[in-house]
């Protein structure tokens, strides 16, 4: 996997904004192309002009639904990444994504990363892994983000908490652990990866991933991402990626498994 072209979503709010000034700084570094599309409404406002602070990035136009228009636009440019500001808001019921994070969450072909206003450094990655063959690209795509940012890469699975919990019996890994490791091993050395650290966490994946970020100002979060689903908060049932773009106040790189 080799990232060659960004495409950032881009509004006029103080997230959008910065989420482009982020991607601009880690293009500058990886010598990537950089696209930036931003959504207009249709009906009476689609004679608004583009705000100049986006202007002068030349962007693609659309107009509609934003979270239905960046990812059209992404597919047809064939971007690699995209990039858009992350904000949560507070309900009783629980966080809530803004509608366009959330549409562009569920329907992206390609990783996107959602950045909160106030983090413009990644320097702790935190990679989860399922344990599945194609759960393998959310490390591919840590490490070409890493190739970009710099930072440290820590890679974690969730197992089930053993029946020997508390026997005195030590834990024995289970088979999609070992698999797991020995697949990081081997794309270690096919890759030719730095070293990164490996670990097994036992328990409820949300709440272990959510205690392992310690510093929400430098922390990425990576992981899997299932297309689909319906709009709004998720159920229990939508996949530990999706509840943690909800939960957690870091970035996060999500990746379509």
């Amino acid at each position: 996997m080799t990232w060659g072209h960004v495409l950032a979503a881009v509004d006029e709010s103080p997230a959008g904004l910065h989420a482009l000034a982020v991607a601009t700084d880690l293009c500058q570094v990886g010598k990537l192309r950089l696209s930036v599309v931003t959504v207009l409404p249709l009906g009476s406002e689609a004679a608004r002009p583009v705000p100049p602070e986006i202007a002068v990035r030349h962007p693609t136009v659309a107009r509609g639904i934003p979270g239905i228009e960046i990812v059209r636009v992404a597919e047809e440019a064939g971007a690699d990444l995209l990039v858009l500001g992350r904000r949560l808001y507070a309900f009783d019921s629980g966080p809530r994504l803004g509608p366009t994070a959330d549409q562009v969450a569920r329907r992206s072909r390609i990783p996107c990363l959602f950045i909160p206003e106030q983090q413009d450094r990644f320097t702790h990655h935190l990679v989860a892994l399922d344990g599945t063959e194609r759960g393998f690209a959310v490390l591919g795509a840590a490490r070409e983000f890493q190739h970009l940012a710099g930072g440290d890469v820590e890679v974690v699975t969730v197992e089930p908490p053993e029946a020997s919990v508390g026997t005195g019996a030590p834990e024995v890994p289970r088979a999609r652990t070992l698999r797991v490791a020995g697949t990081l091993d081997r794309m270690a050395q096919e890759n030719g990866w730095k070293h990164h650290s490996f670990h097994v966490l036992r328990g409820e994946p949300v709440q272990l991933l959510q205690s392992e970020l310690k510093h929400p100002a430098s922390d990425l979060l990576v992981v899997g991402s299932r297309r689909g689903g319906p709009s709004g908060p998720p159920p229990d049932s939508s996949g530990t990626g999706r509840l943690l773009l909800y939960s957690v106040s870091c970035a996060v790189l999500t990746v379509p498994i």
